[in-house]
């Protein structure tokens, strides 16, 4: 699979910047939904014709402003593509269930239809203050377990791990891989 990029911030995500500044910024030189649209149409069209044969993803996330682009963009990919685009979301742990993302209904609703999948969110243990180690192990492997659990509610049919965790739980890997 191949990993569509476009008009982002600095990733293959659709984010573009969204600082209040920034969107002004984006509203003063031009900025439309429609424009987006289009531009997100070509990437996918360019990277379609460029890998014929190869399935491309495109990483889901809401771009700048509450105006559908992300649904628009999913809509042309799937409706020209079909199962050949995939969907991705770059933000899955295992105790970020209670965010209500539209891009990950967006992922449940096409989860049977095509291939979705998700990269695991780099688990921020700093901000939790003060750990002992085996309490860094107990929540890094939580969230490795839930993690999967989570993505699979959403119709995964795939995940991008980071290596330490599938070093360090083979066995929460193991029995995720038998899901799948």
């Amino acid at each position: 699979m191949i990993h569509i990029t476009g008009p982002t911030r600095h990733s293959a995500e659709m984010h573009l910047p969204k600082e209040p500044e920034d969107k002004k910024n984006w509203r003063d030189i031009g900025y439309s939904a429609q424009k987006m649209i289009e531009a997100w149409k070509r990437c996918i069209n360019a990277f379609a014709s460029a890998f014929p044969q190869t399935p491309v993803v495109l990483n889901l996330s809401p771009v700048i402003f509450d105006d559908e682009v992300m649904e628009t963009v999913v809509r042309y990919g799937y409706g020209k593509y079909g199962q050949r685009f995939f969907m991705q979301n770059n933000i899955l742990l295992a105790d970020n269930k209670e965010m209500k993302r539209r891009d990950w209904a967006i992922l449940k609703e096409y989860a049977s239809k095509t291939t979705v999948g998700f990269q695991r969110q780099v688990l921020r243990l700093k901000q939790r203050g003060v750990l002992s180690e085996n309490e860094r192990v107990r929540i890094r492997k939580e969230n490795f377990e839930g993690m999967f659990s989570q993505g699979m509610a959403l119709g995964a049919k795939y995940f991008e791990i980071g290596l330490i965790e599938a070093l360090d739980f083979p066995e929460i890997l193991r029995k995720a891989a038998e899901q799948l």
